[in-house]
């Protein structure tokens, strides 16, 4: 849908890009025809590590809230 999307901004003159966060490499499609692709690979790995991260810490501790902001951060600061 939204490569579709990005095609009629395209052609009605826009410069659109279109940012893909690759969960799974297996799939290549993107639904547009004519917009540039920004593919951010290797992302399912750090994600898959921060939610194993972010439920342990969730019920390990009251206070968990601030350790689990932390280890989304540092998922997020990994897949850059």
């Amino acid at each position: 849908m939204s490569g579709r999307m990005a095609d009629v901004l395209i052609k009605a003159g826009h410069d659109v890009v279109l940012f893909i966060p690759e969960y799974d490499p297996s799939v290549t499609i993107n639904g547009s025809k004519i917009a540039k692709i920004w593919r951010m690979k290797n992302i399912s790995d750090a994600l898959v590590r921060g939610m194993n991260d972010f439920g342990a810490l969730l019920f390990a501790d009251p206070y968990g809230i601030f350790f689990v902001r932390r280890a989304v951060e540092n998922t997020l600061a990994e897949v850059r």
